[in-house]
């Protein structure tokens, strides 16, 4: 660590403000171990009544208040910032296992760890002593990025007007997963220069406005409804520079898409653990079964293997992707040299997940209906609400050029898809 002036501090990968350490760390931030400990009980603990909710679509307010009294939301601020210093692997642990409890919670998480890869990423000072408290006290940030009635997405209708000594946010956004049980919304819009920017403000704000008018037939409390902003107050410090097409950019979408793929994952877990408890205590055999009880058949022990098998596999697909996304953030935070190929690897790794996640996902979903025939379609058991969910989770873009982006990387060398730094 060396002096860089009187207000700032820098060390590996960062320059920060002193007043920015010493908060950090002065609060009382439990240690990795302990976060990682925490886990497995924590979701438990906010899966519990998770079926019942989704029937009848009953917030999961209290999860997230749980989420906020732990810690694990600012699992990746680093040690030097006041953080437990957790890797972009051990945040999907965290993931796949809230999946597993409640995926509506893991994945209204998705733009709040998204939003933490970019800023650790770009390293602005001002930006880290705004929000790096924010993470550590437990705050959960949302985005506003997609709007409907466009020709494409990403084409964007939100403006930023300069008023005086500050600004107006105008537009209204849809697919804000997450929305209601965040602080803060962070929103893309244009500058009156017609350049990208992105707004963070409070939830609260006056003007601000979220309606869960979300309407999917899975993932139905990930409030992934409208955003409206009217005529919001917005200060100089509240803009940033958006864009996506750089490293940092390639990097966080795939980061966004592996949270995808963790959720679908982690609900293959709930599959299998539902599938047993459901052969155990109601499943009878079939007439013609020569087992006497739903058990003892040969067949419907192999449909359960089969689950198994899926909710195994794809855990651990989701991990070798973290593990190669924790690899090029390193290089991008060391500006290594490998830092482009690193994270074309990364990009490459999650394309190729998401693409068996897509295919075997749904399969688990669709066997568990095989253990128990019509019985277990009862709205009681709620059994349809993994299959539900998985498809909604892989429907967020198509997995057909993910492999196709593959494919063309490995034919010829091609990269176009790889570079844009959108959906792969």
């Amino acid at each position: 660590m060396h002096r860089v002036d009187a207000a700032y501090f820098a060390f590996p990968g960062f320059i920060v403000p002193l007043s920015l350490v010493s908060s950090t760390a002065a609060a009382a931030t439990p240690s990795l171990q302990d976060l990682l400990d925490r886990i497995v009980p924590l979701s438990a603990q906010i899966g519990e009544g998770e079926s019942r909710r989704e029937r009848e679509r009953e917030y999961p307010f209290a999860g997230f208040q749980l989420l906020r009294d732990s810690g694990v939301t600012g699992l990746r601020i680093p040690v030097a910032l006041g953080g437990p210093g957790g890797s972009v692997k051990e945040v999907f642990e965290l993931l796949l296992a809230l999946a597993a409890k409640d995926p509506q919670v893991a994945h209204s998480l998705r733009s709040h760890f998204g939003f933490g890869e970019k800023l650790l990423l770009q390293r602005d000072p001002a930006e880290l002593a705004e929000h790096v408290p924010r993470f550590l006290a437990g705050k959960i940030y949302a985005a506003g990025s997609t709007e409907r009635g466009t020709p494409r997405p990403g084409i964007l209708n939100t403006r930023l007007t300069r008023e005086g000594d500050h600004f107006r946010l105008n537009g209204r956004k849809y697919y804000g997963t997450g929305s209601i049980y965040a602080d803060y919304l962070y929103i893309s819009a244009n500058d009156e220069n017609e350049q990208r920017v992105i707004v963070t403000i409070p939830a609260s704000r006056e003007g601000v406005s979220v309606v869960d008018d979300w309407d999917g037939m899975g993932q139905r409390l990930t409030a992934s409804g409208t955003i409206t902003v009217d005529n919001v107050k917005v200060l100089p410090s509240e803009v940033a520079a958006g864009g996506s097409a750089n490293l940092i950019g390639r990097y966080a979408s795939s980061f966004r898409q592996l949270h995808l793929a963790a959720v679908a994952a982690g609900i293959t877990q709930a599959v299998r653990d539902d599938a047993v408890a459901y052969v155990r205590s109601h499943a009878r055999p079939i007439a013609h079964s020569h087992a006497e009880t739903a058990g003892g058949d040969y067949f419907t022990q192999k449909v359960v293997g089969e689950i198994a098998s899926i909710a195994r596999a794809l855990p651990l697909l989701v991990r070798d992707a973290a593990a190669a996304l924790d690899r090029s953030f390193q290089a991008l935070i060391d500006h290594a040299k490998d830092a482009e190929a690193l994270v074309l690897e990364s990009t490459l790794a999650v394309a190729q997940t998401q693409v068996v996640v897509a295919q075997l996902g749904p399969r688990a979903g669709e066997l568990i209906f095989d253990i128990a025939g019509g019985s277990a379609t009862g709205r009681a058991h709620n059994l349809d609400r993994h299959w539900r969910n998985i498809r909604t989770v892989i429907s967020h873009n198509p997995t057909a050029y993910k492999a196709k982006a593959t494919g063309d990387y490995l034919i010829n060398g091609a990269t176009e898809l790889l570079e844009e730094g959108r959906f792969l």
